[in-house]
């Protein structure tokens, strides 16, 4: 570009355009990770569901044989007309009155 000077010489002043900073340009496009890569990803969170899935049935799985197990007791108590004051013991004595 050039100025002219009020003495009528003609001056250069550096080009405006060369001084904007260069901006890095974006892409419109989304970066995405090889086929490969995502599938790995995906199998591993897979797994990880998989086991949420059977720690949930082996949570239930032990709720269930529990309660079984609260049941029995309770039918031999009422079968052999033990109170809570009475217990059985794993050899499957029955003790009267322990329990005070």
């Amino acid at each position: 570009m050039k100025n002219q000077t009020n003495s009528g010489t003609p001056t250069v002043t550096p080009d405006v355009t060369n001084q904007i900073a260069t901006l890095p340009m974006t892409s419109t496009s989304d970066e995405r990770i090889i086929e490969n890569d995502k599938l790995t990803i995906d199998l591993a969170k897979s797994k990880v569901e998989t086991a949420i899935a059977s720690v949930n049935a082996a949570k239930s799985a032990l709720e269930a044989a529990e309660m079984t197990y609260r049941y029995m007791v309770l039918q031999l108590f009422n079968k052999y007309d033990l109170t809570s004051q009475d217990s059985i013991t794993n050899e499957g004595v029955i003790q009267r009155g322990v329990n005070q």
